[in-house]
């Protein structure tokens, strides 16, 4: 299924890419400060991508703080070599938060890792956290996509930004009708 997959994609020249995650702290700090960890993770990447006759790699690492910046730029610049040098062709994309550009106190340090990357997958969704409010509003009061888009491209061009928007939303139980009223429970 997968093959049949792949080959009806590449017929009507789509990309299909293999998303590696790791959402784990412990995990993604042994990740970054383990030297033996880029080798293995892009000897193991090649195989896989190679073998599903794949385009390449998107990389979903979710962690907090910036601790582990310079250790992530570190292995996405080993792994992105490695790929690239066994494919010139695969691409190698990253997913980050929307406010990521904007936040050098954050996880990822866009400017350090954009030579390893050929574009971030930007997830701008869910970023005014659990307040009644759009899922990914374009303008308006809170952080915005256009607030993203605007932080990205200050930092690295806009060839390397994929916006990432939901197509789903939340039903919020409120006081009332109009704009601003307050939450009187949890989302669905």
């Amino acid at each position: 299924d997968l093959a049949n997959l792949v080959t009806r994609a590449h017929a009507a020249g789509s990309r299909v890419v293999l998303t590696v995650t790791c959402f784990g702290q412990s995990a993604l700090n042994q990740l970054t400060s383990d030297p033996t960890a880029p080798g293995r993770l892009s000897t193991s990447l090649v195989q896989l991508v190679s073998a599903k006759n794949l385009d390449g790699v998107n990389v979903d690492f979710e962690g907090e703080g910036s601790g582990d910046q310079a250790g992530l730029d570190s292995l996405m610049a080993q792994v992105s070599a490695a790929l690239r040098a066994a494919d010139s062709h695969w691409q190698v994309t990253m997913d980050t938060y929307g406010s990521s550009a904007g936040d050098p106190g954050g996880f990822y340090d866009i400017a350090g890792l954009a030579p390893s990357v050929d574009a971030f997958f930007v997830m701008a969704y869910d970023m005014n956290g659990t307040s009644p409010s759009p899922t990914a509003a374009l303008t308006g009061s809170g952080f915005t996509d256009l607030d993203a888009l605007q932080e990205y491209t200050a930092v690295v061009p806009a060839s390397k930004v994929i916006l990432g928007v939901p197509y789903y939303g939340y039903d919020w139980p409120t006081t009332g009708p109009g704009r601003g009223a307050a939450a009187t429970g949890p989302q669905t």
